[in-house]
């Protein structure tokens, strides 16, 4: 059995696996999430893929880092109203998403909407059923995480382990309910800032450190310390919100 060193070394000194092709139908893939819209890959690093979004709604661009065997990450930069209406289940799949600017509007379960503004952090399975992401204003920066856990290997499981990670604790977090917007907390903030701030020559590494800190932090968190109370509306609510603010931007017009 090797030891702790040797485990760390093989995962720090593996290459990035950027082969998005599914080999089954059972497989995931973050670029997934985003749909027919991810048209066209606009540069391919060593640590990362960009990919730029258009559909008849707008533009968008990610940057996509396979931090460990089964753990991604992507910046998202949108500037359009949806990228993706048609997502699948992912069985083994959690997406976390902290939003840095702008609003997204997620529908899941029995059409049930809810929103994620600056500083809020939602939690998801993606088991059952795909959800859908909306851009109200058009524009929305943030970062999605998603963990994989069927493809996290033995080795880098020993590696959370020696670190206190708890996975099992960690995709709770995701099982209480379809989906779970709390506020970030002052750890969990700092970590995605810093994600923004840092270089680009030294991002991989920093992502790398960064994820597996907030892996620990979600590891002692209490959800219900932390979780506030987000108002969650129907599809009928949204259809009438929609209708009032479409009447009164088409009155700010005329009256212009």
């Amino acid at each position: 059995m090797k030891n702790a060193y040797e485990l760390a070394e093989n995962i720090l000194k593996s290459k990035p696996d950027k082969n998005i092709e599914l080999k089954s139908s059972d497989s995931f893939a973050s670029i997934e999430l985003y749909g027919t819209s991810a048209c066209k890959k606009v540069q391919d690093t060593e640590f990362c893929e960009c990919f730029h979004l258009e559909n008849e709604s707008g533009t968008g661009m990610i940057t996509l880092y396979h931090v460990f065997p089964g753990i991604d990450l992507v910046y998202n930069d949108m500037h359009m109203e949806y990228c993706n209406k048609e997502q699948k289940p992912a069985s083994s799949v959690m997406e976390i998403n902290y939003c840095m600017e702008g609003r997204c509007e997620c529908v899941f379960e029995q059409n049930e909407y809810g929103y994620i503004a600056a500083g809020d952090l939602s939690f998801c399975s993606l088991k059952k059923t795909g959800h859908v992401s909306e851009f109200p204003t058009s524009r929305y920066h943030g970062i999605t995480i998603t963990l994989d856990f069927s493809m996290i290997t033995d080795e880098m499981k020993r590696i959370l382990q020696l670190l206190s990670v708890n996975l099992e604790k960690i995709s709770n977090i995701s099982k209480t309910h379809s989906f779970t917007i709390i506020r970030a907390n002052q750890s969990i903030e700092h970590i995605f800032l810093e994600l923004y701030k840092v270089p680009e020559e030294i991002r991989y590494g920093y992502i790398r450190v960064k994820i597996l800190e907030l892996l620990l932090v979600l590891t002692g968190f209490d959800l219900k310390n932390n979780n506030s109370e987000h108002v969650y509306f129907s599809d009928v609510q949204i259809d009438a919100i929609k209708k009032v603010t479409m009447q009164t931007q088409a009155n700010l017009l005329i009256s212009a």
